[in-house]
């Protein structure tokens, strides 16, 4: 049937589903651009491993996660592998970053081992506390203020592999 021998309803719906499939080819490219031009700054220094960004200075493990299919969230991890605490990162659409200190604010017990429990707490680009989830309480805010210089360092760390502050 060609678009002159439809009728009305026919035209209304081929044209309805030709824009939504525009509509789709527009996002996929705007998600593709987003996702490249966004991150490649952050995965230069990194090595990709089977399509995962991943490395290790000095006993800091550096990985980015670049966003999956459709999503424009991705995130930058940098862990102590001697503690397993750093920090969170997420690049923010189009600019700017959200940070957490994943921090141990208590052990469980499995199996007769003992097993840090993390607490991601958002905190602003220089370290500061501004979880406001209240999800946390004046425990972890005491291990927090103690942790705040280790913090302070992470941050450095991340700012001297990803360029942050730019």
């Amino acid at each position: 049937m060609t678009f002159k021998k439809m009728n009305n309803f026919e035209k209304g719906v081929a044209i309805f589903f030709a824009v939504l499939l525009g509509l789709f080819a527009v996002y996929n490219a705007v998600w593709f651009a987003y996702r490249e031009i966004r991150y490649k700054p952050l995965t230069e220094n990194i090595e990709n491993r089977y399509g995962v960004y991943l490395t290790a200075i000095d006993d800091v493990s550096y990985s980015v996660a670049k966003p999956s299919y459709l999503s424009f969230t991705g995130n930058l991890n940098l862990v102590d592998v001697q503690t397993h605490e750093g920090l969170l990162i997420w690049p923010e659409f189009p600019s700017g970053y959200r940070y957490a200190a994943d921090i141990v604010v208590r052990t469980d017990k499995e199996d007769g081992r003992e097993i840090p429990v993390l607490a991601p707490i958002m905190i602003d680009e220089n370290g500061n506390w501004i979880d406001d989830s209240g999800n946390y309480g004046k425990k972890e805010r005491e291990i927090f203020d103690k942790k705040q210089e280790e913090i302070k360092e992470w941050l450095c760390l991340a700012d001297e592999m990803w360029n942050l502050k730019e």
